[in-house]
């Protein structure tokens, strides 16, 4: 082989040993939380009981994603290591399932927005009106407060997802003062009633309320960085691609002498 394709040789190996070490830590956490049985409990102790009946799956996902993940990455490290056609030509067609299955993914995901959406939303007003202000369920209260601040937004859809929540029952007010906007990380006196006045007010351009929703504050997000996130996705497809072809250069050259 020429240097070239010794050096072909060395990215695949060190490349591939970075998907196997990833594999091997993704199947070691989806088998932790399918075989440990104090794991739902943690989430229940979090506040976030809404989503224990998805741990199994998300176990089971985990575990197969990560499976699949070590045994391609020990393909390609050992089909490079061994110059190996067998092994490689395996590597290359995994691969190749994984574009065809993030194609596929990406597709779906577009054409079912609207579907995942409302199957998220639901989990998370859930989330909001049975545990937000709850004794013993800090976590989620805080997870909450991180996004409603970090985005500038309240409740999931509107400010109403609040109504009935432990956190309205035991002080009163229609929204926590996540919902409210900061200066310095701090709300004076008379921006916290104001905040609250104009919760209850239903005032439509308030001064001190952030009154749209996470969800819309997320879609905005998303579609501000359409460009960003699009730019992200082609860069990690062509690299796909290219070790794809370095793989298939590689193959091709295996049994050519220098």
């Amino acid at each position: 082989m020429n240097c070239g394709i010794k050096c072909l040789r060395l990215i695949l190996v060190v490349f591939n040993i970075i998907f196997f070490l990833a594999g091997a830590a993704i199947l070691g956490v989806g088998i932790y939380i399918r075989v440990d049985p104090n794991f739902s409990q943690i989430l229940k102790a979090s506040g976030l009981e809404s989503i224990t009946s998805l741990v199994f799956p998300v176990a089971y996902v985990l575990i197969a994603f990560g499976a699949f993940t070590f045994l391609v990455g020990f393909c390609g490290c050992c089909g490079a290591i061994r110059q190996s056609k067998c092994l490689i030509g395996v590597y290359i067609i995994a691969v190749m399932l994984v574009i065809i299955a993030e194609i596929a993914g990406g597709v779906l995901v577009v054409v079912r927005k609207d579907l995942v959406l409302d199957e998220v939303g639901s989990l998370a007003v859930d989330s909001l009106k049975d545990n937000y202000g709850k004794d013993g369920k800090n976590a989620s209260t805080a997870a909450w407060n991180v996004l409603m601040g970090e985005f500038q937004c309240c409740g999931f859809n509107s400010t109403d997802n609040f109504i009935g929540s432990p956190y309205q029952n035991s002080t009163g007010r229609k929204v926590p003062y996540a919902c409210c906007k900061t200066t310095n990380n701090e709300l004076s006196k008379v921006d916290m009633r104001t905040c609250q006045s104009e919760a209850n007010a239903t005032i439509t351009t308030p001064k001190v309320l952030n009154n749209i929703g996470c969800k819309q504050a997320l879609e905005n997000f998303v579609n501000n960085n359409s460009t960003l996130l699009m730019g992200i996705g082609i860069g990690i497809a062509a690299f796909e691609l290219l070790v794809v072809l370095s793989a298939l250069c590689f193959c091709c050259n295996i049994d050519k002498d220098d």
